[in-house]
């Protein structure tokens, strides 16, 4: 009669059950990780980077109207007078500008908004199209911030810089 049980089969059978239960370890621990319930700290520490992330797109967009306002504009045909216009406040610092710039290298995870927002403040760039830019840029904010997609078109005329003219001129 054969032997079933050779050292060759028994060596097999274990190697066989040792890989399998490798194998079903490693998937029970990727499961276990991706539907386990986030702690209180994590949740924390999310909340607080989407938080920290909100409010550094808030301040670039404020330094980029900021900007904007204290922007020549051609209307009708002709450049805006500095007069008619209610600006609200003064142009932003490059101390401003570099900070919220380095503030949106940390929280940004696109890279397109990194040159967006420098494109933005290039003076040498005589083609640039500043509200158009503007609202690429905001586009690309609420991409990243995973809101719903209801894109605002800047050729369409549908992200606008509004200017307020005052209603006596000096």
């Amino acid at each position: 009669m054969k032997k079933i049980f050779t050292p060759e089969f028994i060596a097999s059978i274990l190697l066989q059950v040792i890989l399998l239960g490798v194998v079903v370890f490693f998937i029970q621990k990727h499961f276990e990780n991706k539907w386990a319930p986030l702690t209180a700290e994590e949740t924390l520490r999310r909340t607080n980077f989407l938080n920290a992330k909100r409010d550094v797109y808030s301040q670039a967009i404020d330094i980029l109207n900021r900007a904007l306002a204290n922007s020549e504009f051609i209307e009708n045909g002709q450049l805006s007078s500095p007069l008619h216009r209610n600006r609200g406040s003064k142009y932003p610092t490059e101390l401003e500008v570099n900070s919220c710039f380095s503030k949106l290298c940390i929280y940004s995870s696109n890279k397109e908004i990194l040159r967006t927002y420098r494109k933005l403040f290039d003076n040498k760039d005589k083609q640039l199209k500043p509200i158009l830019e503007m609202g690429k840029f905001v586009n690309l904010l609420r991409e990243d911030l995973g809101y719903e997609s209801i894109k605002v078109d800047p050729y369409n005329n549908e992200f606008q810089f509004i200017v307020i003219h005052k209603k006596d001129v000096p």
